[in-house]
This record gives structure tokens, sequence and C-alpha cells, in this order.
């Protein structure tokens, strides 16, 4: 060989070493995790669930099932505890064997309707909530002539402002909860 081609067979051989390293490292990597698939399902009618959220416990690993009720995970190899949640069901935790396939069921659980509060952007604990909450009745509001449900609240709600914009009969109502909230946008919530 010339002075020339050793250097080169030279590199040559030492990418080849480095990209045979890289990859057997790859499989070490993938070689400590595996995936584990399976379907959830309603525990009394047997009916799959989707959008079950299925988490690894103790790590941000997370998916949900599909609309089949079907999931796939990657755990570790060694194995560890998968967290079934899901609204109106109660959380379930299943060890991971050594079987890569799971059958969950999930129990229904029902929430009272006296515990839940139903507020403008969503619902919440009764106990959770740290704002103000005012609940009228029909027999509370003022019977008689009043145009719009704006007229019909006036005055009933604390911290709830309603007037009419101008003089004119018919025109139209503003209505602010706790004031001015907004410097760059409009004031009205509703």
């Amino acid at each position: 060989m010339s002075n020339l081609t050793k250097p080169i067979a030279r590199v040559s051989r030492s990418r080849i070493l480095l990209l045979l390293i890289l990859f057997l490292q790859t499989l070490l990597v993938n070689a400590q995790t595996r995936t584990v698939t399976g379907k959830v399902q309603h525990s009394e009618t047997g009916e799959a669930l989707p959008g079950v959220t299925v988490t690894l416990k103790n790590s941000s690993v997370a998916t949900s099932t599909d609309e089949s009720g079907a999931f796939s995970i990657q755990v570790p190899a060694t194995g560890g505890v998968l967290v079934f949640t899901a609204v109106d069901f109660k959380a379930r935790e299943v060890q991971i064997g050594q079987s890569n396939t799971l059958q969950v069921s999930l129990e229904h659980q029902a929430a009272g309707l006296g515990e839940v509060v139903v507020i403008g952007y969503g619902t919440v604990r009764k106990s959770d909530v740290t704002g103000s909450v005012v609940s009228l009745k029909a027999k509370d509001l003022t019977p008689g002539a009043n145009v719009s449900v704006e007229q019909t609240l006036m005055g009933r709600a604390s911290g709830v402002q309603i007037y009419q914009k101008s003089g004119e009969p018919g025109s139209a109502m503003s209505v602010k909860i706790r004031g001015a909230s907004s410097i760059t946008a409009g004031n009205d919530p509703l």
C-alpha cells in the first residue's frame, strides 16, 4: 500500500468500529424496555372503554386507550405498575408480570350530585370552590314584565352588575361580574 491509502484504511476501520459500538449500545438500551399491550373494558358490561389513561407509576410514561379500548406502552424489562384512570371509573393499579398482554376491567363509580358544583368554566367539588357561588331559583326571581333574562337577574346576585347601556327602551344590557377585569379587552363576560 502506498502512504496515502494507509491512513484512509485506518480511518475506515475506526469508523466501522465506532458504528458497531453505537449499534450494540442501541440494542442494549432497547433490551431494557419492553412493550406491553392490552385492552380495557367495563367490569359489568364488558364494553371496551376508550380514552382511559394508562400511566407507568412514578414516571412520565403514559398513553390512552383507543376507540376499541386497546393500548400499547413501553415499560422497563423488570416490570412495574400500570395505573388506569378514567372519568366516572375507579382508578386501578395493575402489577406488570412477565406477560406482555393485559386484560383490565374498570369498575364504574358514580359521584353524588350534591358534591359537584357546575361553574362557568367547568365542574368542581363543592368543598373546593374558592370563589363566590350564587344559586337563584325561579321563585326568587321577580315575576312580571321583564323583557330579558338580564332584567330578571338585576339586583339578585352579589358581585354581578347589570345595567342598561342607554336610556332607550329595549337597548342592550351590560353584565359585569366582580367589576372590570381587563385593561385591553372587553370587560363583559357574557
